[in-house]
C-alpha cells in the first residue's frame, strides 16, 4: 500500500512527463528547428558580476539567460516568434535587442540557425536616469534566409521621456 506522499510524487512525475512529451511533440510535429542566440556582454567595469540578462517572448513568457563569467551567453528558442533580450547591470543603461524569427526562410529548416551579437553596456552617467527610447537593435531574416541587423541608439534622460506625451515617445 502506497502512502499519500508516494502517490502525490508519482502523480507529479506523470504530469511532468506528459507536459514534456506534449512540448517535445509540438516542436517536432511542426518541424521547427531552434534558433541559437549567442554572444557576449561587455561592461565598463570589466566583470559581469551583478549583470543580468533575460528574454521575453511575444506571449510575455520570460526566461533568465545564464551569463558565464566571461560574459558569454547562449539560448535556444523556437522559430516563428519575436523575442526581446534585455541586458542590465548596476550603473549602466539597460539595453534591449529584438530578435524576430518569423520568416518563411526558416520554415522546414533541417538544422539550427545561429544569431550572434555582442552587447556593450555603457555607464549611466554621474546623475543617472538615462534610457534608450526603444530597442537598440533589431535582428531578423530576409526571405532568402540572410540575417538582417538594424541598430538604433537614441539615448535620452528619463525626465525627457516623462515630459513627452504618449504620441511623442
Amino acid at each position: 500500500m502506497k502512502n499519500t506522499f508516494t502517490r502525490c510524487m508519482e502523480g507529479l512525475l506523470v504530469g511532468l512527463l506528459f507536459v514534456l512529451l506534449v512540448a517535445f511533440g509540438s516542436t517536432t510535429a511542426t518541424g521547427q528547428v531552434p534558433i541559437i542566440i549567442t554572444g557576449h556582454v561587455y561592461v565598463p567595469q570589466g566583470t559581469i558580476s551583478g549583470t543580468s540578462a533575460w528574454l521575453t517572448a511575444s506571449n510575455a513568457e520570460r526566461m533568465v539567460i545564464e551569463l558565464l563569467k566571461s560574459g558569454k551567453f547562449e539560448v535556444g528558442v523556437p522559430a516563428n516568434d519575436t523575442y526581446s533580450l534585455h541586458f542590465s547591470t548596476p550603473g549602466c543603461v539597460t539595453k534591449e535587442v529584438v530578435v524576430d524569427t518569423r520568416s518563411p526562410a526558416l520554415e522546414g529548416a533541417t538544422k539550427a540557425r545561429k544569431v550572434e551579437f555582442d552587447i556593450f553596456l555603457h555607464n549611466d552617467g554621474a546623475e543617472g536616469g538615462y534610457r534608450y527610447t526603444a530597442a537598440v537593435g533589431h535582428i531578423g531574416f530576409q526571405l532568402d534566409g540572410q540575417v538582417v541587423v538594424m541598430h538604433r541608439y537614441e539615448l535620452v534622460h528619463a525626465s525627457q521621456l516623462l515630459a513627452a506625451g504618449p504620441d511623442e515617445q
